[in-house]
């Protein structure tokens, strides 16, 4: 973090005169009612922590560190650094009644409001401080250099990602994940992240998707970056699936809505379809039989046992099923199969899709099995 000194350089003051003093800043003893918390000072202490400070104060026998603050008014003065220490010293002379403690030492400071605000951030930080805090921190630093940047010459020049990790002390790759919540974290992402409902690995992940689809997961409570990952791969491996069905359109010539019988997997009552119509229990019976029909009718004759068709009329394919090449139906077995075991992972990290969807889809694969051995005799 740069220097006060180097910071608040007359160059970067315009109208701010200071008198430049040889040796330690001068050092005023104000009582704590002169003082007054900075309207930016966006930190809240726990009432423990403050008393914890005061048992530490009255320990010492007084505040060591002075406070930073700046004239006001006539005779008020605004805090820019030591509100937790101002707080203590309350606590002390009011609840305690220990008056020595309500005059606190302090360094004036004439600087303008856009120093005095980096002021409140830049000495504010502290390491137990939430995510959120730290998010705030980020964003009020990134906002003063980038809207006052004649007040912070020195700090001019490169990516701001990189002059924000200089300034706060953090990794870009921290500063830039921060950067991230700020800019895409719906609202109702940050209001559970600011409420610590999330944390800061969770915000990332969620920041990640739309924000259409972070409120749903929030209101299934899914707040954790595992879960939130775990989503996110389930929806990579549907696209995926929906890409297959679309290559197997085109390899095939099945039309599309059937194709999406056999690569969506999210064919159930209520879904809909792209059409934005919604499918009941009897349309979706009716695409399945569709579907299997347009591969059935394009096989060349072929006869069954009765053992056989019954196991294939089970599976959903119709009995009178035309020879086809053995190798046609064994690359078409193996798309069934590889499918499936796409399926079944999805199911692991999902919580799976309808059990009539994969149940059919078994018994697709099963009769197709039964087809190839019949086809195999008949060679």
């Amino acid at each position: 973090m740069a220097s006060f000194n180097r910071l608040f350089s007359p160059s970067a003051e315009e109208g701010i005169k200071r008198e430049k003093k040889p040796g330690t800043p001068k050092i005023s003893s104000l009582h704590y009612e002169k003082l007054s918390r900075s309207p930016h000072q966006y930190r809240e202490f726990a009432r423990r922590d403050v008393e914890q400070l005061a048992d530490i104060i009255a320990a010492d026998g007084g505040i060591l560190q002075p406070l930073l603050v700046r004239r006001s008014d006539a005779d008020q003065y605004e805090i820019l650094a030591g509100h937790k220490r101002w707080e203590a010293a309350r606590v002390l002379a009011e609840e305690r009644g220990l008056e020595k403690y309500a005059f606190l030492p302090c360094i004036v400071t004439n600087v303008d409001d856009v120093h005095a605000r980096f002021s409140v951030v830049s000495t504010n930080a502290r390491p137990q401080q939430s995510p959120y805090e730290t998010l705030h921190e980020i964003e009020e630093m990134r906002m003063l250099l980038t809207e006052y940047p004649e007040a912070f010459p020195d700090l001019q020049g490169g990516r701001m990602v990189e002059r924000l990790a200089e300034q706060l002390h953090m990794s870009r790759s921290t500063v830039s994940e921060y950067r991230s919540i700020a800019n895409n974290l719906g609202e109702k992402g940050m209001e559970a992240f600011k409420a610590g409902t999330i944390g800061k690995s969770a915000a990332v992940s969620l920041a990640g998707i739309p924000e259409e689809e972070q409120d749903v997961l929030l209101e299934e409570g899914k707040l954790t970056d595992t879960e939130i990952r775990e989503y996110k791969k389930g929806k990579t491996a549907r696209a995926d699936a929906a890409q297959k069905a679309e290559r197997r359109e085109a390899e095939m010539g099945m039309p599309a809505s059937n194709a999406a019988v056999w690569g969506s997997g999210s064919l159930e009552a209520g879904a809909e379809k792209p059409d934005g119509q919604t499918l009941d229990d009897t349309a979706i019976q009716a695409e399945s039989q569709e579907a299997m029909g347009t591969f059935t009718e394009n096989l060349s004759g072929c006869s069954l046992t009765n053992e056989e068709a019954a196991s294939l009329e089970e599976a959903g394919m119709p009995e009178e099923t035309p020879g086809f090449c053995v190798d046609d139906i064994r690359v078409y077995l193996h798309e069934k199969e590889k499918e499936l075991e796409m399926y079944e992972k999805c199911e692991e990290t999902e919580g799976g899709f309808p059990t009539r969807v994969m149940k059919e889809k078994r018994m697709v694969i099963a009769g197709l099995r039964l087809l190839l051995v019949s086809e195999k005799k008949k060679k």
